[in-house]
């Protein structure tokens, strides 16, 4: 109905954000975002990476850039392999979601969008950001190394900066499932459990 159409409209106002340009993903960018003035080259690593399925329902509602992208890093004293998650705003998450949504259940796309406020998706643009760079030992052992993040809340870019592990940069390969044997499951299951338990501590304190 007519309060659908008015809250799609607030949330999509925003939109014409430009986001952030691959080619601005140079020397320099690494510098501030990994605060190391020593770095004099990097070279962005080629793959067939397969996205997570929150950047294929993004990309219906904004041409900016997000999803993982790979770099090597040159430094002064050594070569650093990491990947960047370029993170959608929560708004464009909210959209994203509403455009699938109405296909199947008007209403349901109707009730998202109208309690957006209240979803978790709210600040998830920069919720991943603010934990792992607290650099916290129960995030350690769930996550690769943080190495660095950048913010602009103007072109609306958010960027996670972590280690590559190896050679493999397909991150999206957690969701292959028969991979995982029952240990390695009990104990993510495990870690994440007591990661959540940390933060809901800290919030209650």
């Amino acid at each position: 109905g007519g309060q659908f159409v008015e809250a799609h409209e607030n949330l999509s106002r925003d939109l014409s954000c430009v986001g952030l340009s691959l080619k601005e993903i140079d020397a320099d960018f690494f510098k501030k975002s990994l605060l190391d003035d020593s770095i004099f080259k990097v070279n962005k690593i080629e793959g067939q990476n397969r996205q997570g399925f929150v950047t294929d329902i993004v990309q219906s509602v904004t041409r900016k850039h997000t999803g993982i992208f790979a770099y090597e890093i040159q430094t002064g004293v050594e070569s650093i392999k990491a990947f960047l998650k370029i993170k959608p705003h929560d708004r464009e998450i909210v959209l994203g979601s509403a455009k699938v949504l109405e296909i199947l259940n008007p209403g349901l796309a109707e009730l998202l969008v109208r309690r957006s406020e209240h979803l978790p998706f709210k600040h998830c643009h920069i919720r991943e950001i603010e934990v792992l760079s607290k650099k916290n030992s129960i995030v350690n052992e769930l996550a690769p190394q943080f190495l660095g993040s950048f913010i602009d809340f103007n072109k609306e870019a958010f960027v996670l900066i972590q280690e590559l592990i190896g050679d493999n940069w397909n991150i999206s390969e957690i969701i292959n499932l028969d991979k995982w044997t029952d240990q390695a499951k009990e104990n993510a299951i495990k870690k994440i459990a007591r990661m959540h338990g940390h933060f809901l501590n800290q919030e209650a304190n």
